[in-house]
């Protein structure tokens, strides 16, 4: 299964959604996920994971999700491969159990090209691409 997960701050709260889908080829949701989190951290640049991280985990452990890959809104890597990201601190917090994919809407300077390239959906929005899998080597077909 794979859960692709968003969070949206008003004030010092979040909602933090999770849609479910079985494999990469499904066009519908196997199920929707939503809590509620209250007093979420500061935004702090650089440190987006401090704000974002704990209210995807509180998101698994309120319908004790087991994906095998989380997709989220953000850098796995914020210089591509090195300097850890908020999806590089979701898969250190799962002990590495599950791959985690970041798409993030702009690229980042210190990010090298050889970087994959993805066009998302119809609008053909330019998104970073970066799959971090330490247990298992993988392909998205």
């Amino acid at each position: 299964m794979i859960l692709a997960v968003d969070v949206q701050y008003s004030e010092n709260n979040a909602v933090v959604a999770g849609v479910l889908f079985k494999s990469w080829q499904n066009e519908d949701s196997e199920k929707e996920y939503v809590s509620l989190m209250d007093e979420v951290a500061d935004y702090e640049p650089g440190k987006f994971f401090k704000r974002e991280l704990p209210c995807i985990l509180k998101l698994i452990e309120n319908y004790h999700l087991k994906p095998e890959c989380i997709v989220v809104d953000g850098f796995v890597f914020l210089d591509g491969f090195s300097k850890a990201g908020l999806g590089k601190h979701l898969f250190d917090a799962l002990n590495g159990e599950v791959s985690v994919i970041g798409i993030a809407k702009k690229n980042d300077i210190r990010i090298s090209i050889h970087n994959l390239k993805l066009i998302v959906g119809t609008v053909e929005d330019l998104c970073t691409l970066q799959l971090w899998a330490l247990k298992h080597s993988r392909q998205i077909e």
